[in-house]
């Protein structure tokens, strides 16, 4: 009989611990993109840390871009937010965006940006301006009706 309570006080231990320390991680992709005078973007995307789980049905997350200088100086960020309502295998939709421009380097100038939803996706554009040149970035956000965050 200890034998059995044992076992099973294992695996309610074991079944408990997992989901917790699971949840606990966050889901990051780096993505660069490297242009011919040298400067480059990095694109992160991070899945927030509790909305891992497949249980949740609200998920978010934050795409970054990140646009550095031939000389690996960092010189402006953009950042796409949006959250989520996911019906698990059935339907996904976006109910919130946001974005922010960061500027690091005085040369640049903020231009516009803006963050749109329809349906199951997000969209934003930020454009920045250097020396009359304008750059435009445009990130996306997708959420299937599995809960898959892309």
């Amino acid at each position: 009989m200890k034998r059995i309570l044992s076992i099973l006080l294992v695996c309610l231990i074991l079944g408990i611990s997992i989901p917790v320390s699971y949840a606990d991680a966050a889901s990051v992709t780096e993505q660069t993109t490297y242009f011919a005078d040298g400067s480059y973007c990095v694109e992160t995307l991070t899945v927030c840390a509790n909305e891992i789980a497949t249980y949740s049905t609200t998920k978010s997350a934050t795409k970054t871009a990140k646009y550095y200088d031939s000389t690996d100086k960092l010189c402006w960020k953009y950042d796409l937010t949006a959250s989520f309502q996911v019906n698990s295998g059935v339907s996904a939709t976006c109910t919130s965006c946001s974005d922010t421009v960061t500027r690091y380097v005085a040369e640049w100038t903020f231009v516009s940006k803006s963050a749109t939803k329809s349906g199951n996706k997000a969209t934003g554009t930020a454009k920045m301006k250097k020396n009359g040149k304008v750059a435009t970035k445009t990130l996306t956000l997708t959420c299937s009706k599995n809960g898959v965050i892309s």
